[in-house]
Order: C-alpha cells, then structure tokens, then sequence
C-alpha cells in the first residue's frame, strides 16, 4: 500500500483516481496494488470560484514481481 499525497498553492484539495491497471484507491489517498502490470493515477484539483482548475497530471507506474 502507498499513501499518495500532493498539495496546490491554492490551499485547494487534490484529488486521485485511478485510471486503469490492478489497484484501487481507498479513502481518497491509500493506493493498494492488486496485481502485476501498468497502472494510471490521476491527481486532479477542480478550483474554485477564485481559482482555475489545475491541470491534471497522470503518472504511469509498472508493477511487478
């Protein structure tokens, strides 16, 4: 299990998803792996009525044995 963790200088809550690949995500920010292969996270933080949402930023993990 990994704990994602990210921030914006707004103040503002980023939010992951996983996109594809053998993992799941659990309450918001623990990543469990479920199985070998390419995984997609999304971290993604929407904005407000002050600020723009940011872009998201996807990353690519393999896991294996």
């Amino acid at each position: 299990r990994i704990v994602l963790s990210a921030t914006a200088s707004s103040g503002l809550e980023v939010e992951f998803a996983v996109i594809a690949g053998p993992a799941t995500l659990s309450g918001g920010s623990n990543l469990a792996f479920h199985g070998y292969g390419p995984v997609q996270v999304r971290a993604a933080q929407a904005g407000d009525g002050d600020w723009e949402a940011a872009a998201e930023i996807n990353t690519f993990e393999t896991v294996g044995p």
